[in-house]
């Protein structure tokens, strides 16, 4: 819906508070701790509500086309959050609604390995894990027998920030370089094998036990800089 075509403007989207401003020099959505400031000075801009109003999408006219609009994606999830998305995102959000919206972001990788081994994936954020049945020497002869590489190197990681995001992994892992030989599709950023503990600011740690892929939320703009 077109804000000019809104009664009223949210003031919240369950626990983050929402502000509306028509102050011109506010050209981009942007969010402080819980505080989500969006600019409201082009009428034209678009709001809608997702999750019971608990999350939503906004787009900001920026160009001739619907294609060159802005979108961005925000709310609560466990804190509030703000991301950039790519226009296919919202393009799926308005041919097939809601549900298909939230399929898109998922990774693909993600979603195949859910069906391949019957399992379910946990999330954090823009992160994304799903556990395999696999151990660490499974995986070593499988790089060994399809990639034709030398033996791969287990790193012990502490706090180390994965995909180049905020979030930090605690525990082992084999690098995304290794893993192109076990996911040959054109995946970026490349999954990567671990086993430990994520952390990040704003949410909760997910603790990873046995072997997990880890894949990033589809469609972000800027995904290291991603909520």
């Amino acid at each position: 819906m077109k804000l000019k075509e809104m009664k009223r403007f949210p003031k919240k989207a369950d626990k983050a508070k929402l502000y509306f401003s028509k102050d011109k020099d506010l050209t981009v959505p942007y969010r402080e701790n819980d505080q989500i400031f969006l600019p409201s000075s082009d009428q034209n801009a678009e709001f809608f509500r997702l999750q019971k109003a608990r999350q939503f999408l906004f787009r900001l006219p920026a160009g001739n086309t619907q294609s060159s609009w802005r979108n961005f994606f925000g709310g609560t999830d466990h804190r509030p959050f703000l991301v950039e998305l790519d226009y296919k995102a919202f393009e799926i959000f308005k041919r097939k609604g809601s549900k298909a919206f939230y399929e898109t972001l998922k990774p693909e990788i993600i979603t195949r390995l859910e069906e391949r081994f019957k399992v379910s994936s946990k999330r954090q954020g823009d992160i994304w894990a799903v556990p395999i049945p696999y151990g660490w020497d499974d995986i070593k002869f499988f790089l060994l027998l399809f990639g034709g590489k030398k033996e791969a190197k287990i790193l012990s990681l502490k706090l180390e920030h994965i995909f180049d995001t905020r979030h930090r992994f605690t525990g082992s892992c084999i690098d995304g370089i290794w893993c192109q030989d076990l996911f040959p599709d054109e995946i970026e950023p490349n999954p990567i094998l671990v086993e430990g503990k994520l952390e990040a600011a704003d949410h909760l740690p997910l603790k990873l036990d046995g072997m997990h892929v880890l894949a990033q939320t589809e469609h972000l703009i800027n995904p290291s800089d991603s909520d």
